[in-house]
């Protein structure tokens, strides 16, 4: 979990303490962003130094419900 996330949980913790004790708890859903390598080697073409790496970005969110 990043540290803006962490402490927007620990933020809505202390909201939720500090509530009436018949509210809701509050759940907070956090996604982080997924960095997954996609490499290419170019083949048959084999006079390249270091493979070719493209990141893929996994959509990031965050759900406060």
């Amino acid at each position: 979990m990043s540290v803006g996330a962490k402490h927007l949980e620990d933020k809505l913790s202390v909201i939720a303490k500090n509530s009436s004790p018949n509210a809701s708890p509050v759940q907070l859903s956090v996604e982080r962003q997924i960095f997954s390598p996609i490499t290419h080697y170019p083949l048959p073409i084999t006079n390249y130094q270091l493979p070719i790496t493209l990141f893929s970005i996994v959509n990031s969110s965050i759900t406060v419900t």
